[in-house]
């Protein structure tokens, strides 16, 4: 009797795993991406990586995919994925060039690049020929638009990054270092906190740049990966979560809000 019961059970077993198969679980596809620090957007001792790593990595987890972030110095990380070594590079703004090589995503944040200078030095931006008299401090590798980018400027020294920057303008060794205003304010409030007073930023912007990630365009499948997205990031926008994940950068002032 205690033979058959068992028999029996067992039978219900199998036809209601025939009945009702197991569905697959499928885990989600891991993306490559290389980052270089940029603080506040891209930070690696923050808890979610700065503003753009958590902006980005919500979007490619509601687009279905996962993501393993590297920390590598700016250079050589465009080099990698252009060769695609890594699937894709976050917090890059455009230029013809690098678009050959990338496939850009829509913009991730938007923020104005400025001219940094010593406070009460008097500049008048419009008067190119003086500004062709004057030292530049740029970092190695970036671009600041195609117009600053054009610039003949015979006084220009590059740098390996934007403290190095904000650093030669503090020390006097150089009159102006371009960077994005939000970054400088952040980096200067870190840095040189009791010398905050001694930088000023031009009233003007010299571009507001749009901030995004892209995909190597060695990956065949780049595309496909840029619409699903683009659609997530619109749905984020839409929803309120990308307002959330601001809130919590432009509390401090140095971001803007989008």
């Amino acid at each position: 009797m205690e033979k058959m019961v068992k028999f029996f059970l067992l039978s219900v077993c199998l036809n209601l795993v025939l009945v009702f198969p197991s569905k697959t679980i499928q885990a989600a596809e891991e993306l490559s991406f290389v980052v270089s620090e940029w603080p506040p957007l891209i930070m690696a001792e923050d808890e979610h990586g700065g503003l753009l790593v958590e902006l980005v990595r919500k979007t490619m987890e509601r687009a279905g995919y996962d993501m393993r972030i590297s920390t590598i110095p700016w250079k050589r990380s465009m080099e990698m994925v252009k060769r695609g070594e890594f699937d894709g590079l976050i917090g890059i703004s455009y230029t013809d060039k690098r678009n050959e090589d990338f496939a850009y995503s829509d913009p991730v944040v938007q923020i104005p690049g400025k001219y940094l200078i010593r406070r009460g030095a008097e500049i008048d931006w419009q008067d190119l020929e003086k500004l062709h008299q004057m030292r530049f401090a740029v970092v190695r590798g970036y671009s600041y638009g195609d117009q600053f980018d054009s610039l003949d400027l015979p006084m220009k020294t590059e740098v390996a990054d934007d403290i190095a920057g904000i650093r030669m303008v503090k020390d006097g060794r150089v009159d102006v270092f371009p960077v994005n205003e939000f970054i400088g304010r952040y980096l200067v409030a870190q840095n040189f906190p009791n010398e905050q007073d001694e930088f000023a930023f031009s009233e003007e912007a010299f571009i507001v740049a749009n901030i995004f990630f892209v995909m190597s365009r060695a990956r065949p499948d780049h595309q496909e990966i840029l619409q699903k997205a683009n659609a997530a990031l619109a749905a984020l926008k839409a929803d309120g979560t990308y307002a959330s994940i601001l809130q919590k950068y432009t509390k401090n002032n140095f971001l803007p809000a989008q």
